[in-house]
């Protein structure tokens, strides 16, 4: 920002001093020798002072025709070039759009000057005019005024320059060029011009009468158009209309560009709603922004005279312009204010679906705890039955094995209550799969389960207990609900080349076709729990690097198997032979 400041001023600078050069050899005497030095000076200074890209070169075709414009300037000793070379530079100056308000007045003096000098410098020594000797020595030297401003202004003060450049999110372009207003003002001061010489021939009147009295009957003449055809929409009519030019593809661009920027950033949708309507004040002739919805209210800038008032939904914008805006510039505010409030909704919609998932996490995780709840219970009201059996009477050792299990499985319940519902699942510890075999067995040993086992039986070989105990547990329970009678349910593992095959059947009746495609990928509707048991399962073996998947789904034959590597346990559970 300070480095494409520093280029602003130091282009004005040189652009001001070509035109002191051009002052002086316009009112210099006819034949001398140092007019067409100075004139080389001038293009010189001129040429510096042009808004070039950085790293881009000139073609022949676009070089061409300013070199032609250049030696035709400095060769032929005729005042016709000159007074072309300041019809063309009118039009530049016409042409150029700036962003920055200490540009557009720089603009301004050099198309002043540039005027004073074609009306009063060049023509009348062109055709011989005639003018009285107060005013020609008045516009010998006060015209010089406004290149001498330029330069203070360029120069002084570089600070204020500065910080206008960095608080200026959208000034930190080139300047914009529209071909179409430099020729219209062009051909408008060379009307005047030659209406003025005109006026003075046939007439007989002064000459700086006769240039005042043009210019005042042009600008009325403008005025009536402006006030016979007015422009739409009741946003004034020829004056606000230049501000339209202002709102051209690179502000639109760069302003969409920082306002998708802040989109992305982690703000809460008030706090971008706030920061987006600062960033609106930066546009050209906005002075002012003012918002208010349901979630706040805010203000940037000042108020002003005129004021564009815009209701979208719940939101109310009301933009303060110095003067009034053309219907195109009102027309991107409003555009900006819409896309504003698309990005807030948008934010909005992202905040409640954070909410929305991080209560789904603590949801899923409550259903998965619940199935657990119910496991344990069942297992207490097996070891309460195997007490209660007076001819089977449990040993000290088995009640203190089956009690130990239960305590690990509750404060396994307790760790997941206590971590967050959005935390990366932990790797799963492993455990010698014969070993969860025959604790499998022993916790369903009343039952009436039908085992089997066959396969490779490495005791090297370790599963994630925890995600079959769950597995098992979750299709158990749904067995259950179909009240099949005892050796009704098997179940199978297969153990080979390090790879586990858990097979759970039972004889009843095949699942509902509508579920078995939604079973294993989404939660269910189901009269006895929450549903969503089994996704959870599939889930979880899907993170463990298992697959869960329905195999059979036929009447007596509705088998659901688990599959996948076993991992090498390490040393410290290999089982000792």
């Amino acid at each position: 920002m300070q480095r494409h400041a520093n280029g602003i001023r130091r282009r004005w600078s040189w652009i001001a001093a070509s035109l002191l050069v051009m002052h002086w050899v316009i009112w210099a005497e006819e034949g001398t020798r140092w007019m067409q030095p100075l004139l080389l000076v001038h293009v010189g200074l001129f040429l510096l002072g042009l808004p070039f890209r950085p790293n881009r070169r000139i073609g022949f075709s676009r070089g061409m025709p300013l070199i032609l414009v250049c030696c035709l300037l400095i060769f032929l000793p005729s005042r016709w070039p000159l007074t072309l070379w300041i019809l063309l530079l009118i039009g530049f100056s016409g042409s150029c759009i700036t962003l920055h308000r200490r540009e557009n007045f720089m603009l301004i003096l050099m198309l002043a000057f540039l005027v004073a000098d074609l009306l009063f410098g060049c023509l009348p020594r062109l055709f011989d005019v005639q003018m009285d000797a107060n005013v020609n020595r008045f516009f010998a030297y006060a015209p010089a005024a406004a290149p001498l401003a330029m330069l203070l202004i360029a120069t002084w003060p570089k600070a204020s320059a500065a910080s206008h450049a960095e608080t200026d999110p959208l000034s930190s372009h080139e300047p914009l060029f529209d071909p179409l207003q430099g020729v219209a003002l062009g051909l408008l001061v060379a009307l005047l011009a030659l209406a003025s010489l005109l006026a003075t021939y046939y007439t007989g009147t002064d000459y700086l009468h006769a240039a005042l009295w043009t210019l005042l009957g042009i600008s009325g003449g403008l005025l009536a158009i402006d006030r016979l055809f007015p422009a739409p929409l009741g946003l004034g009519g020829m004056a606000p209309g230049v501000s339209s030019l202002l709102y051209t593809v690179p502000p639109l661009e760069k302003w969409l560009t920082s306002l998708s920027r802040l989109a992305q950033a982690s703000d809460a949708p008030e706090a971008f709603l706030d920061r987006a309507f600062e960033r609106l004040t930066a546009l050209p002739r906005i002075s002012g922004v003012t918002w208010s919805s349901v979630a706040g209210r805010g203000r940037h800038g000042r108020s002003d005279r005129h004021e564009i008032r815009v209701l979208i939904g719940d939101l109310v914008v009301s933009i303060h312009t110095h003067r009034p805006l053309a219907p195109l510039p009102a027309l991107y505010c409003r555009l900006f204010i819409e896309l504003t409030e698309h990005f807030y909704l948008a934010k909005q919609q992202e905040q409640a679906l954070a909410r929305q998932t991080q209560l789904q996490a603590i949801h899923e995780t409550g259903a998965r705890l619940t199935h657990d709840i119910k496991n344990l219970l069942q297992s207490l009201q097996a070891l309460l039955e195997l007490l209660r059996t007076p001819k089977q009477e449990p040993s000290r050792a088995v009640l203190e094995r089956h009690l130990s299990e239960l305590i690990a499985r509750l404060r396994l319940m307790l760790d997941k209550l206590l971590a967050s519902p959005t935390a990366e699942p932990e790797s799963p510890s492993l455990v010698p799969v014969m070993k969860w075999w025959d604790a499998l067995q022993r916790r369903h040993a009343r039952a009436g389960i039908r085992f089997r086992l066959d396969g490779d039986k490495s005791p090297e070989d370790g599963i994630p207990g925890e995600l079959f105990d769950n597995v098992v547990d979750n299709l158990l329970e749904n067995v259950r609900h179909k009240n099949l009678t005892e050796d009704a349910v098997r179940i199978s593992l297969h153990v080979a080349n390090r790879e586990v095959v858990l097979e759970v059947c039972d004889d009843g009746a095949a699942l509902p076709v509508e579920l078995v495609g939604r079973i294993l990928r989404e939660p269910v509707p189901s009269a006895s729990g929450l549903g969503i048991g089994l996704y959870q399962a599939a889930r979880w073996a899907t993170q463990a690097g298992y697959t869960l998947v329905l195999r059979s789904n036929e009447p007596g034959a509705v088998c659901f198997e688990l599959s996948g590597p076993s991992a090498p346990l390490p040393d410290r559970l290999v089982p000792s032979n």
